[in-house]
């Protein structure tokens, strides 16, 4: 009998210690996460080549991939949304701005310009509002390693033109480092490059 007490007691033990580092490796992981972020404001280049047409081509079919979401009919929620940032935004957005300004960002002056939203029986519901978009222009800037897309909309308001600038983000790739709907969030209505005007 005390020999069974002695391996349940062995056996609790250790649950209890795999428990414990389990808890200690899960607590430990956000922090590392933004603890590794990189800076966007001291962010330097240290890509010595020129943008290709290969990085034009890959920001191209990312931002057609994300204007697609939009696309009208499209059913939107919150984890829609949300997957939809944490794809295409860059870490340091994600890390220490996007919890505090999420409702911005999904609000009317942010994703709300690409939504509509109408009342059924189950309450609220939102989906894509852009009926059509194409690419109007692709501007680079070399130094900054940052491409900009221009896309001619017809979404809530027709004929629209918004921009979005993608950044070349060492261990990230081309990430969204501002956008011209950013839901008067501040970090992401400053680009980096100058911005045409059409």
């Amino acid at each position: 009998m005390k020999i069974e007490n002695k391996n349940q007691g062995l056996i609790i033990l250790g649950f209890l210690v795999l428990f414990v580092a389990i808890v200690t490796v899960a607590s430990y992981l956000p922090f590392a996460e933004v603890r590794n972020a990189p800076n966007q404001e001291t962010y330097t280049n240290t890509h010595d080549e020129q943008i290709n047409a290969t990085d034009t081509e890959v920001v191209t079919n990312k931002t057609y991939n994300f204007f697609a979401t939009f696309k009208e009919g499209m059913a939107l929620n919150e984890n829609i949304l949300t997957d939809l940032t944490y794809q295409h935004f860059n870490s340091d957005f994600l890390a220490n701005a996007f919890p505090q300004e999420k409702s911005k960002l999904f609000g009317i002056y942010g994703y709300g310009k690409l939504t509509h939203s109408f009342t059924t029986m189950e309450g609220l519901q939102e989906e894509g509002g852009i009926s059509s978009f194409e690419v109007l222009d692709v501007q680079q800037d070399n130094v900054n390693r940052t491409i900009t897309t221009y896309v001619r909309m017809d979404a809530l308001d027709l004929n629209t033109v918004h921009w979005i600038e993608w950044r070349d983000i060492p261990e990230e790739g081309w990430k969204i480092n501002a956008v011209s709907f950013d839901g008067n969030i501040e970090v992401l209505s400053d680009a980096i490059s100058p911005k045409q005007q059409f």
